[in-house]
C-alpha cells in the first residue's frame, strides 16, 4: 500500500493510478461514469482514450474545448448500447449510487467482451462503518455506504468479471481539510466535539499532527 502525503487529497496519485489500471491503447473507448469534475475523464483523454464522460448534471467542464465527450445519464440507466465501450471506469462514485446493483450491472452491460471495469472508492472496515457513514453524509447528503475492500471485491465478482485485482490506497489529511464546513455547521461541529478516543482512532487521527487516514482500493475486473 502507498501513502500519499505531499498532495493533501491525492489527487494526482490517485489519477495516476487509475490511468495505470485502465491500460489503455490508443482511440480506445472509455466510459468515465459520474464524472464530476471531469478530472479522471480529462486525465484518461489525455492518456489516449476516446472518452465519453456521464453524469445526472451538466458539469462547468463541458464547454472546453477539445475534451472528453459528454451526455447526461443516471449510472442505473447509460444511454449506451451493449458492449459499447473498452474499459468503464468509476471514481468516487459508487459510494454516492442509492442503487449500486443497479449501477454495477449497467456498467457491465455496456462493456465490450475483454474490457476492463475500473473502480476507484472509499474502503473502510467494518469497524469504522458506521461512524464513517454518519459523518460522510453530514459533509455530503449525496452519501450512502461505504463498503469493505471484500464487498467491492464481492459484488465485481458476482458480475461475472473475471481476472480481478486490487490495489489498496491510503491519504492522510489534516482533519481540518476532512471537515471545512465545520464552524459554519453547528451540527458537525457538534458531532466532532463528540468523538471520544475509540471514535478518534477508528477514523485513525493522529493526534500530534491532527491529520486522519482515508483508505481507498482501485478495483477492476475484466469481462469474458
Amino acid at each position: 500500500m502507498s501513502l500519499d502525503q505531499k498532495d493533501i487529497f491525492g489527487t494526482r496519485s490517485s489519477l495516476e493510478r487509475l490511468v495505470r489500471h485502465a491500460a489503455l491503447q490508443a482511440g480506445q473507448t472509455v466510459l468515465d461514469v459520474g464524472t464530476g469534475t471531469g478530472a479522471a475523464a480529462f486525465e484518461l483523454w489525455r492518456a489516449g482514450g476516446h472518452v465519453v464522460a456521464v453524469d445526472v448534471s451538466r458539469p462547468t467542464w463541458v464547454d472546453a474545448e477539445p475534451g472528453p465527450a459528454f451526455a447526461c445519464a443516471d449510472a442505473a440507466r447509460l444511454p449506451f448500447a451493449s458492449g459499447s465501450f473498452a474499459r468503464v471506469v468509476a471514481r468516487r462514485v459508487g459510494h454516492h449510487l442509492l442503487d449500486l446493483e443497479a449501477g454495477l450491472s449497467e456498467m457491465v452491460r455496456v462493456l465490450a467482451p475483454g474490457g476492463r471495469l475500473i473502480i476507484d472508492d472509499r474502503i473502510v472496515s467494518q469497524e469504522q462503518r458506521s461512524l464513517v457513514d454518519e459523518l460522510e453524509r453530514l459533509r455530503d447528503a449525496s452519501h450512502v455506504q461505504c463498503l469493505t475492500e471484500d464487498e467491492w471485491r464481492e459484488r465485481i465478482e458476482e458480475l461475472g468479471l473475471i481476472d480481478v485485482r486490487c490495489e489498496a490506497y491510503a491519504r492522510r489529511i489534516p482533519c481540518g481539510a476532512y471537515f471545512p464546513c465545520a464552524s459554519s455547521d453547528s451540527r458537525i461541529a457538534r458531532r466532532l466535539a463528540e468523538l471520544g478516543p475509540e471514535d478518534r482512532h477508528l477514523l485513525e487521527i493522529d493526534e500530534a499532527s491532527s491529520r486522519l487516514t482515508q483508505r481507498f482500493s482501485v478495483l477492476s475486473g475484466r469481462r469474458a
